[in-house]
This record gives structure tokens, C-alpha cells and sequence, in this order.
């Protein structure tokens, strides 16, 4: 009988054991994250947690280290159908601008103020509109939000491939407008625990891992670290401008200013500081695609050589994350100062 209870017990200990993770996961999920908006996809955007969360976040390409090295306390807000704060107001300025994009222009591992539209916002006395990561395109159908020009952006290493995957579906219903109550945030049990089950079980996999590294130290280095290397493929360049004019041409015919804006990648711009070797292909992807969409009248600017000047007096790239820092944005606005792409999108 013994003998039995003890297979029974060695046999449920380890469900309870990661039961017992979830449901910690569930009451302190900020102990669990390194950066904010991966919460907000599994908790926020389900209903379980408040759309204003304050939170120390540390660097993602740090996560291999058991001890963190950099943290910062940040303030994160999303508005009532899941986008960040910016400066939206459509009825106290005639031309609002909507900005896509992945996280870098979510803003991670920053702030509210500190997001690049945020900076925009107080540089041009301009309403915009922060919708990177959730409802896209689909933005544009909502009644009354006054969007008269669109900034697409992109960490380099993405693209804009996804963007004219998008606009596939957007063109059937881009004349069907919708009311903003249908894009608010609604509780979802189940996708919470599925997200809850997917979450805990790749961060005990990952921690796990990185415990049992006994060649790494525990705490991360002090330098730059730059973990998700890339190389662009060889014909990226000509598949990316294609889709480039396709975007523009689209939204230029429902007589909307159009700009593009690439976010250099961690590599680009202190690889040379780390003794990483990358091709010069990949390393000049942004000039490159800059000179190319210039020369077909594509609203743009050249980011990267905007970053490499200012990177001699400040870190534009939170040393342990893919993504730029709050001083990094400030060098773009500042060098928007100066631009073309100032006069035409803002």
C-alpha cells in the first residue's frame, strides 16, 4: 500500500509543482516578465490584470543570466482597445497621424513619456497615435479617429513584409467602417489559460536551462549584449522596396501622407563595438533601402547614420535589450528636426 501511495505521489508531485507555478504566475505575474508588453499580450489583453501597470523591466537579451543587471521602473498605459498612450485628439488638431509597428515603437522597456511618439507629440505639438502591436490596419476603419497620414515602422531585422500581408485582408474591408466599441479589450478565461499554460512552461524551461549553464556566470556582463543576431537575405532589398511603393501607393490613393521609418537593430549599431562580424550587406540594409525608396518619392530618413552620430555621446540601445532607449528616440526626434520626412509627416 505504501508502495503505491508512493508511486501516486512521485506521479502527481510534478503537476502540482507547476500548478503551483501558474497560479503564482497568476497572483505576481511582474516576477515572471522581463519586459511589459509581453505581459500585457497574456494578461492585460485578457482581461485578468489593469491597463496601467507599473513595472521593473530588465533586459530581453539578458535572459539567459540568472541575475539581472539593468532594471528600470517604468510606467505602461493602454488606452481601452489595447494601444499605448500617445497624444491622440483627433477633434483638437485636423491632421492626426497613425503610427505601426512592432514593440520598439510600443516602447520597450520604457515609460509612457519616454516612447518615440511621445517625444514626437511634445516635439510637434502633433496628434498621434500609437498603434503598434494591436488592431493595425483596422485602425484606419474606426469612426472618428481623424487619421489623415500614416508612419509604418519596423525593427530592421522584420521588415515591412507583414505589413502587405495585412494590407491583403485590409483591402476587402478598408470602405467598412466599424465603431471603436467593437475593438475594446473583452475577458477571455480560456485564451487566459492557454497563454498562462504556454507562458509558465517555456519560462521554467528557459530558467532551467540557465541554471544548469555552469560555464556562464549567474549575473549578466556590464557591456553591450547583443543576442538575436541577424543576416539579411540577398534578395530582401528588392522584396521590401516592392512592398514598400505597394503600401504607399495604396494608402497615397485614399489620399493619405505616407512616411516609412526602419529601427536599427542592436548589431547595426554596436556590433563593431563587441567584435561582432556582420555582413556588409546587412550592415548597410538601412542606407541601402533609404537611397532606394527616396529615388521612387517614398517618405523616409536615414536612422541609422541619425544613431551612429549620436552614439558617441549617448547609449541609444538599452545595453541588454534589442530595443533603442529612451535617449535613442531623442536623437531621432532630433534629427526629424532637420528632415524632410519632419516636413511631411508632422
Amino acid at each position: 500500500m505504501r508502495s503505491k501511495s508512493f508511486i501516486l505521489l512521485t506521479l502527481l508531485f510534478p503537476w502540482v509543482l507547476y500548478l503551483g507555478f501558474c497560479f503564482a504566475y497568476l497572483l505576481a505575474p511582474k516576477l515572471f516578465h522581463f519586459r511589459a508588453w509581453e505581459m500585457y499580450d497574456n494578461l492585460v489583453y485578457t482581461g485578468w490584470v489593469e491597463p496601467r501597470q507599473f513595472m521593473d523591466e530588465t533586459g530581453d537579451s539578458s535572459r539567459d543570466f540568472i541575475v539581472q543587471r539593468y532594471v528600470s521602473h517604468n510606467s505602461i498605459s493602454i488606452n481601452e482597445i489595447g494601444n499605448r498612450i500617445a497624444c491622440h485628439h483627433p477633434t483638437e488638431k485636423s491632421n492626426s497621424v497613425l503610427m505601426l509597428g512592432d514593440s520598439q515603437l510600443f516602447g520597450s522597456g520604457l515609460s509612457d513619456v519616454d516612447t518615440l511618439p511621445v517625444q514626437l507629440c511634445k516635439a510637434f505639438d502633433v496628434s498621434i497615435y500609437n498603434g503598434a502591436r494591436k488592431n493595425g490596419l483596422d485602425l484606419l476603419r474606426i469612426k472618428g479617429m481623424g487619421f489623415s497620414k500614416i508612419i509604418f515602422t519596423s525593427t530592421e531585422r522584420f521588415g515591412f513584409l507583414s505589413q502587405c500581408e495585412a494590407l491583403k485582408t485590409f483591402r476587402d474591408v478598408a470602405n467598412n467602417p466599424v465603431e471603436k466599441a467593437q475593438f475594446k479589450t473583452k475577458i477571455s478565461v480560456m485564451d487566459l489559460l492557454k497563454k498562462t499554460n504556454k507562458f509558465v512552461s517555456g519560462y521554467l524551461k528557459q530558467r532551467l536551462q540557465a541554471l544548469l549553464k555552469i560555464t556562464q556566470p549567474l549575473e549578466a556582463p556590464s557591456a553591450h549584449l547583443i543576442k538575436h543576431e541577424h543576416t539579411q537575405p540577398v534578395d530582401v532589398e528588392t522584396n521590401e522596396l516592392k512592398c514598400i511603393v505597394e503600401l504607399n501607393n495604396f494608402f497615397h490613393n485614399r489620399n493619405m501622407i505616407v512616411g516609412f521609418l526602419y529601427f536599427p537593430s542592436h548589431q547595426t549599431i554596436y556590433g563593431n563595438d563587441v567584435s561582432l562580424e556582420t555582413p556588409e550587406s546587412t550592415l548597410n540594409f538601412i542606407p541601402n533601402m533609404v537611397k532606394k525608396m527616396q529615388a521612387v518619392g517614398v517618405n523616409t530618413f536615414d536612422t541609422k547614420a541619425c544613431l551612429m552620430k549620436a552614439k558617441d555621446r549617448v547609449e541609444v540601445n538599452q545595453l541588454h535589450d534589442t530595443h533603442l532607449s529612451r535617449e535613442g528616440f531623442s536623437a531621432l526626434v532630433e534629427c526629424l528636426r532637420s528632415s524632410g520626412f519632419r516636413d511631411a509627416l508632422m
